[in-house]
């Protein structure tokens, strides 16, 4: 699940089988500050989800939650049904790779702010 700014976006996988797998999330930029996402199971894909607008500035105050949805769930019905839902089976690693920069113009990413800023007062 992917929650723009409140629009939801899912990605519907296939149900995991048993035993020990290996899931990606591939994150690339897009165009105009864009992310297109792709789901991988044990190297094959999933799903795709492609031009996703970027949460510019959330990041850094909410975190990232592996295995449990702390503080700001992404699905609130999913939270209210469950709770933080914590995963109960054995995670053996997560690993975070950045790709290369996005080729945007710094100055785009200050105006997206400042226009973000005009918009919550």
């Amino acid at each position: 699940a992917y929650n723009q700014y409140g629009a939801m976006h899912f990605i519907r996988g296939a149900h995991l089988p048993a035993g020990a797998r290996r899931v990606v999330l591939r994150a690339t930029t897009g165009d105009r500050f864009t992310w297109d996402f792709e789901l991988l199971v044990d190297g094959s894909p999933v799903g795709v989800l492609e031009g996703a607008e970027m949460l510019i500035g959330f990041a850094p105050f909410q975190g990232i939650d592996v295995g449990i949805d702390r503080r700001s769930p992404v699905v609130w019905s999913v939270f209210e049904e469950h709770g933080p839902f914590p995963y109960t089976g054995n995670l053996i690693a997560v690993t975070y790779r950045p790709g290369a920069p996005a080729p945007y113009d710094p100055q785009r990413l200050v105006d997206a702010m400042r226009a973000a800023g005009r918009q919550g007062q």
